[in-house]
C-alpha cells in the first residue's frame, strides 16, 4: 500500500460518522417520516435506495412515494448527536430521547417512525 493509500484510510478512520434524527418529508401531504441512526449519511442512502426502486420495507412510505413522486419528497437531518469521549456511551438510549422529543414536536404530521 502506497503512503497516500494508508494516509487516507487512516483519515477515514478518524472522521467522525454523524448520528442523529433525520426526516423524510412529503411535500404534498406534509407528512414527515422520523427515524434516528448512528450512521445518517448510510441510513438516507438506504432509505432513498429503497424508495427508488421499490422495495423499501415501510409500506405508507413506499405507497405516498409512488403515490406523489420521488420529487415531492425531502430527505434531511434534524438533529445531530455528537460523539462522547467517555467508555460505553448510551448512544441507543440517547438517540431514541431525541427522536422522542421530534415525534412530540411534530405531533399530528409524523406519519410514521422508521429504523
Amino acid at each position: 500500500m502506497s503512503n497516500r493509500n494508508a494516509a487516507l484510510k487512516a483519515a477515514a478512520k478518524r472522521q467522525e460518522v454523524p448520528m442523529g434524527v433525520y426526516a423524510i418529508r412529503n411535500q404534498v401531504t406534509g407528512e414527515v417520516f422520523l427515524g434516528s441512526s448512528r450512521n445518517l449519511t448510510a441510513i438516507l442512502n438506504r432509505h432513498r435506495f429503497g424508495l427508488i426502486h421499490g422495495g423499501h420495507p415501510h409500506a405508507a412510505l413506499r405507497a405516498a412515494w409512488h403515490r406523489d413522486g420521488a420529487e415531492n419528497f425531502t430527505f434531511e437531518i434534524l438533529d445531530r448527536l455528537p460523539a462522547r469521549n467517555v467508555p460505553n456511551p448510551d448512544y441507543p438510549g440517547e438517540l431514541a430521547t431525541m427522536l422522542a422529543l421530534w415525534v412530540a414536536e411534530l405531533g399530528s404530521r409524523v406519519a410514521g417512525t422508521l429504523t
